[in-house]
Order: C-alpha cells, then sequence, then structure tokens
C-alpha cells in the first residue's frame, strides 16, 4: 500500500489568526479623592491624577445624580483639580458627598463632606 501524498501547503497551514481584544469600559486606575477645600460655597477638589476624565458631583444621596447640589457637575483636570460651586446658600451646614462618576454615571471614588465647612 502506498503511502498518501502530501499535496503541498493548504491555506489553513499558512496562516495564523490574529485577535485583537478591546474592551468598551473605561480604563480606571487607582481613583481617591483625597482632600475638599471650602471657600464660601465654592469647593475646591483634589483628586488623584488618575481621575482626568472623570466628572466631580456634590450629591446628599451618593447615587442619585437628581440630589446633586452644585450648579453644573465639572470634568477633573489633568493635574487632578476642579472647584464646584453649591446653588443654593440654604444648603450651607448640610452633610453631602463629594463623588467622582464615570462616563456611566457610576461611582468610583467618594469624599464625606460639610457644606461649606
Amino acid at each position: 500500500m502506498l503511502a498518501p501524498r502530501h499535496g503541498g501547503l493548504r491555506l489553513q497551514e499558512c496562516l495564523v489568526p490574529e485577535l485583537t481584544i478591546r474592551s468598551t469600559a473605561p480604563v480606571v486606575a487607582e481613583v481617591a479623592i483625597s482632600s475638599a477645600k471650602w471657600v464660601g460655597l465654592r469647593c475646591r477638589i483634589q483628586a488623584s491624577a488618575s481621575a482626568a476624565r472623570l466628572v466631580a458631583d456634590i450629591r446628599e444621596m451618593i447615587g442619585d445624580k437628581a440630589s446633586s447640589v452644585v450648579s453644573k457637575p465639572k470634568e477633573i483636570e489633568a493635574d487632578g483639580q476642579t472647584s464646584l460651586l453649591v446653588s443654593h446658600d440654604r444648603n450651607t451646614g448640610k452633610e453631602a458627598t463629594v463623588v467622582l462618576v464615570d462616563a456611566s454615571d457610576n461611582v468610583v471614588a467618594k469624599f464625606a463632606t460639610k457644606i461649606g465647612k
């Protein structure tokens, strides 16, 4: 009996598949808020540099963006800083939380504070 002959290379023997997998979720490193200092109703926030592109907000209830007490949430700058202005002075002295949220409004860092203090 004759051994079967190899007819040369087939396409499957020549190609090596290469897969590239990418996540649509943003990569967030260790994110932390190191300080929240008040000057009147303006809160100056210092976060880790890895917090850049996240949005800072001050909320009465952490997970509820409707409980925000600021005029407008703001993006953290490349140096990790931003400042937020509380919209009404009736909130002075209230307990609140400074939060950093990603594009999907997921809270990635929080810092307890007292408004104006």
